[in-house]
């Protein structure tokens, strides 16, 4: 998840350092733990990027973001004004292919995406009911607001297309 091909550099312009280190750390730590059909990835990411900062004698308070922003990213239809405008943009980029995707490129990512689960150890087929699991999910408790970030927003719509479309393809 290379959140720079998805949003312009400009965006990145206006945001302040510390939503830019925020940013990169979450894209970094998001996945650094992935533990195969679990439910707790997230929260263990989460609580490991806290670790490093005490080891690091960095001050929790700053970590804190960065440790909602990895945790929320279990379920992103769970949104709120807690979270800061970069959290929502890490999250938002972290599921960006929902408005790219078309018939090609949809095959294409859950190819990639069943390939990276069978490295550890999930098969095709549980890979599949868990994704449309989480995709019926998305759609119902976010309502159509997918995106929340000023950038992805104005990809709700087409991402809610393509999700039905991907549901349907599960």
């Amino acid at each position: 998840h290379v959140v720079k091909n998805e949003v312009p550099v400009s965006y990145f312009e206006k945001m302040g350092e510390h939503e830019t280190a925020r940013l990169i750390l979450m894209c970094a730590y998001h996945d650094v733990i992935l533990v195969p059909q679990a439910s707790g990835s997230e929260a263990l990411s989460a609580l490991y990027v806290g670790d490093i900062a005490k080891r690091h004698s960095v001050d929790i308070a700053d970590i804190i973001p960065i440790q909602r922003g990895i945790a929320a990213s279990k379920d992103h239809a769970v949104r709120g004004p807690a979270l800061t405008a970069d959290e929502h943009l890490f999250l938002d980029a972290d599921i960006s292919a929902f408005w790219r995707s078309t018939p090609t490129t949809f095959a294409a990512d859950v190819s990639a995406l069943i390939a990276e689960a069978e490295s550890v150890g999930v098969l095709p087929r549980q890979f599949l009911e868990g994704r449309k699991v989480f995709l019926v999910r998305l759609l119902k408790e976010s309502h159509g607001e997918i995106y929340r970030s000023k950038y992805f927003r104005r990809h709700n719509k087409t991402a809610c297309q393509n999700i039905r479309a991907q549901i349907k393809g599960c």
